[in-house]
């Protein structure tokens, strides 16, 4: 850390506390509040003085800012002004603001979601670089075996909604200081993930489909037309009212794009997935 970022972080952070501060005395722009950590902000020009703050920390603390998610990081500067209102930042300010941010330890997180659309018919865990796919309950011992039992009972299991046949996705080594920064890490790989999966089915029919977070819910639409004589009625079915089997040798083809003609191949990247993504799966 410079001292030039350093000074630019305390000049950001005091011009804040000055219209936190006007909003706490009942002055200025008298917008609905906003509160930040405690912190009451009411105007346009503080909503855009808190970015410049975000901003200048992020020079500050550089690897450690992505360490959790930025609402994190908004909600700890307003704890930390608030806490120090009718003073001028300064040296303290500044590391209040950073030991809140650094006050949950770094670990490796791994964060589950359900894969909608899938089936899978072998007993083992089917693995894609950091990803597993597993099915409730044939595949939960070798979960367990792998990344740790207790998450996976209690509220754990309520949370994924576990259901006979289920199928999820398990991403793993996910660092993070919070859970919220691990689930935006682990969305953002998910998405991928979605783009990957529709490369592999696009061969398939409009009753199929594979997605964690974006996936075509099946859904039934009902109609009717009439004349004074005459009635007709009916349904359209839209979305995916069939399941595949992640284990199907159809979905490894490589005539439909998925080329793995044995473990050792390389599966081609497909376009809708940065190649960052595809070499921290296959490699």
């Amino acid at each position: 850390m410079s001292t030039r970022e350093h000074d630019r972080l305390i000049q950001e952070l005091e011009a804040l506390r000055k219209l936190a501060l006007q909003a706490a005395q009942g002055a200025g722009d008298q917008s609905p509040p906003m509160l930040l950590g405690g912190l009451r902000v009411t105007s346009e020009e503080a909503l855009s003085q808190l970015e410049q703050c975000v901003d200048a920390l992020r020079s500050v603390l550089g690897r450690e800012f992505a360490e959790v998610s930025v609402r994190e990081v908004r909600h700890h500067i307003g704890a930390g002004l608030r806490a120090r209102l009718t003073h001028v930042v300064d040296e303290e300010t500044v590391k209040g603001i950073i030991e809140l941010i650094q006050a949950d330890p770094l670990e490796d997180w791994t964060f589950t979601r359900r894969l909608h659309g899938a089936t899978m018919n072998t007993a083992q865990v089917l693995s894609l670089g950091r990803f597993m796919f597993w099915q409730w309950p044939e595949n939960m011992q070798q979960v367990v075996a792998r990344v740790g039992g207790p998450a996976y009972a209690g509220e754990g299991a309520k949370a994924l909604d576990f259901e006979d046949g289920a199928v999820f996705a398990t991403l793993t080594g996910l660092r993070a200081r919070t859970s919220s920064r691990a689930q935006e890490l682990g969305d953002e790989q998910f998405s991928e993930l979605d783009g990957l999966l529709g490369y592999v089915l696009r061969w398939a029919d409009d009753f199929y489909d594979l997605g964690v977070l974006s996936f075509r819910q099946p859904r039934v639409f009902r109609r009717m037309a009439h004349t004074a004589t005459r009635t007709s009625t009916g349904r359209e079915q839209i979305g995916a009212f069939l399941k595949i089997s992640l284990d199907d040798p159809i979905v490894a083809s490589p005539m439909h794009g998925n080329h793995s003609s044995g473990e050792s191949s390389p599966i081609r990247a497909p376009p809708q997935c940065s190649a960052a993504f595809w070499k921290l799966r296959s490699g």
